[in-house]
């Protein structure tokens, strides 16, 4: 006969373990007559995951090692992002960087790979219309910016030759530059 269907259950018996810290600073400096400027990192720090499939199965460290994904992707130690902006009367502007640690892979071929660590610059510059669109829009903002305006690409990632896109793609977009106009 045909088969009509397949019935599977999913059922989440496994563990997962993670160990880690999440930090973040900020500073805010108001001049007379300079402005403001404001700066923040933010980071996560990732010591330990174990993962055990199972129950009764011993659980094995992820953290920087290679991961058998068709995605690609590897469980990071490091992440974060820095970030300085500045206001000043009707101006603003905000310069981002963001880092993805990287992590071990095994190409197709089943040697090992280091995935390369990545920055990703990202910025932003907004004029407050107010002045000109008083009373009826005072908030309205004119903004354009840059994401990966230095048009950075992904990581190489094979997931053990399991990887259809080329790269770590739970943690990557493959967007390159990306340009904004908003109001």
């Amino acid at each position: 006969g045909t088969i009509a269907g397949v019935t599977a259950l999913y059922l989440n018996l496994g563990q997962n373990v993670a160990k880690g810290l999440d930090m973040s600073s900020s500073y805010r400096l108001q001049t007379k007559g300079l402005g403001r400027f404001d700066f923040t990192v933010m980071a996560s720090y990732l010591y330990s995951i174990k993962i055990a499939q199972l129950p009764g199965v011993p659980a094995f460290e992820m953290v920087d090692q290679a991961v058998d994904s068709s995605a690609g992707d590897g469980y990071l130690r490091w992440k974060g992002t820095v970030t300085a902006g500045w206001t000043g009367r009707d101006f603003s502007t905000v310069i981002s960087a963001r880092y993805t640690d990287g992590f071990q892979d095994f190409d197709p071929d089943g040697n090992p790979y280091r995935v390369a660590s990545t920055w990703m610059y990202d910025v932003q510059l907004s004029y407050n219309l107010g002045r000109w669109l008083r009373p009826w829009l005072k908030d309205t903002k004119l903004v354009l910016g840059s994401r990966n305006v230095t048009n950075v690409s992904p990581p190489v990632a094979y997931g053990s030759g399991t990887n259809i896109t080329g790269y770590p793609g739970t943690l990557y977009d493959a967007e390159g530059r990306f340009w904004y106009v908003s109001l």
